[in-house]
């Protein structure tokens, strides 16, 4: 499927779902490029539900996300879908590489070649390895299974 239908059906279908729900929301829609050369379709949603729409720590983002991920995906499986809202994703994207700067200056204040993370979901670690890809002398690096996968840094 060509990247603007990708984009209009994203955008279609989570006016459908959403609109099921009866939240009222602006939808933006953008195609984005990771480091590895995966693409994704960015749904990002202003709205004034925000406390029903995200949810406690973020549950019910994730959840509609993957109702959307899957509705997509019988339509076309090679398109995934990122979901956020009134730019509670970006601003955890953010959160996250101000603590990664913190601890890769400590690493480097300590002359330490490695430093494992916690545990994190997937979404975090695909913005941490993207962080890490943009500094140099870096590589990252994911460890474990489930729910216990974190990414590791190490010096190059």
């Amino acid at each position: 499927m060509e990247d603007k239908k990708k984009v209009q059906m994203v955008e279609k279908t989570a006016s459908e779902l959403l609109n099921l729900m009866k939240f009222d929301f602006v939808p933006e829609v953008e195609l984005i490029e990771d480091s590895q050369g995966k693409s994704y379709v960015k749904l990002s949603i202003n709205s004034d539900d925000v406390a029903l729409l995200i949810g406690r720590g973020g549950e019910t983002l994730k959840s509609i996300q993957t109702i959307l991920s899957l509705i997509v995906s019988r339509e076309d499986p090679d398109v995934r879908v990122i979901l956020d809202i009134n730019d509670y994703q970006k601003k955890k994207e953010e959160s996250l590489t101000r603590m990664l700067d913190y601890k890769i200056q400590q690493m480097r204040d300590h002359n330490e070649t490695e430093i494992d993370l916690f545990p994190m979901e997937p979404n975090q670690r695909r913005v941490v390895h993207e962080y890490i890809a943009t500094l140099p002398g870096l590589t990252s690096h994911s460890e474990g299974e489930g729910a216990d996968r974190r990414v590791v840094i190490t010096v190059e």
